[in-house]
């Protein structure tokens, strides 16, 4: 996949294009380590810094704001939650369904059980399911 992108500096210089290019790898269906091992992982396996992810996110988001590479980095580094439009944002970016990220999961989770958001009946009916199933041990 690739993109072109228009940067202009704040020096007056001739806006100049960018053509990036996302190498398409073969990533498993789900991440079960947290964003900040994730992400870097999937950067480092297509060749993208955060600045070009960071402007890809751009060209993805309907708004065109996309996610900056500082509150990228802030992601890796664990100074940041990622929010679900940013899992979304990413997920878009790498060609991924947002429930490759083990916090979109967890986000789906919580909202699955926010009596607000559901109604109580389908909340504790969830809560219920789940209370039934048996824990899966941690290796």
């Amino acid at each position: 996949m690739t993109a072109a992108i228009r940067y202009e500096n704040s020096l007056g210089a001739q806006p100049t294009t960018t053509t990036l290019a996302i190498e398409m790898v073969r990533t498993p269906q789900t991440a079960d380590t947290p964003l900040t091992e994730t992400l870097p992982a999937l950067m480092r396996e297509r060749g993208i810094s955060y600045r070009a992810l960071a402007a890809q996110t751009r060209l993805l988001d309907r708004t065109g704001n996309g996610l900056s590479h500082s509150h990228l980095v802030n992601l890796t580094a664990g100074r940041e939650l990622p929010s679900r439009r940013a899992l979304e944002l990413l997920a878009n970016t790498f060609q991924l369904s947002p429930t490759y990220f083990a916090e979109y999961r967890l986000a789906e989770m919580r909202r699955q059980l926010d009596e607000r958001q559901v109604g109580f009946a389908t909340a504790y009916r969830t809560y219920q399911t789940l209370s039934r199933r048996r824990p899966t041990r941690s290796r």
